[in-house]
């Protein structure tokens, strides 16, 4: 039965293992290990959480959520590939949702990624609202869904 946990800053042992976990974008988003620590960082302020969903203490989905007066963003939504296809994105979608209060929160989709968001994005009635060439990575795309990038935002070669 898989569990969703939100996570505390003083959970050093998750958030190791949810690093681990996610640790392969960091091809898509340069500087993401000073991202990922300032996000943890923030876990214990109202500006950012963070959710596991576990399958017997093996991670199964991670969720990062921003809300602050600029955002409110879906930063991270990883369901590992091996529990894909069984409602964990979707129960991970529901509490962003909630936590973010809106139906329509903005994420951000890198190029390389776009293909496996389809069908979530679609379900959720996401919307394409921009797309930036070079934003993180270049040679890539990062797609904005449900609203645009603030052109001063927080980006991950700003990350320190």
């Amino acid at each position: 039965m898989i569990q969703i946990k939100l996570v505390s800053s003083w959970d050093h042992h998750m958030i190791s293992n949810i690093y681990h976990e996610i640790r392969l974008l960091q091809s898509n988003y340069p500087n993401f290990s000073l991202w990922f620590a300032k996000v943890v960082r923030q876990l214990n302020s109202t500006t950012r959480k963070m959710y596991v969903a576990l399958d017997e203490g093996k991670i199964a989905g991670v969720l990062i959520l921003k809300r602050d007066n600029e955002e409110n963003k879906i930063c991270t939504l990883r369901v590992s590939e091996h529990y894909r296809g069984r409602g964990i994105g979707s129960r991970l979608m529901n509490i962003a949702i909630t936590e973010l209060k809106t139906n329509k929160p903005l994420i951000t989709v890198s190029g390389a990624h776009i293909n496996e968001f389809s069908g979530i994005l679609s379900k959720y009635g996401f919307e394409l609202h921009q797309k930036y060439k070079n934003y993180y990575c270049k040679g890539d795309y990062e797609y904005a869904f449900n609203g645009v990038l603030i052109p001063n935002s927080f980006k991950l070669s700003e990350a320190i």
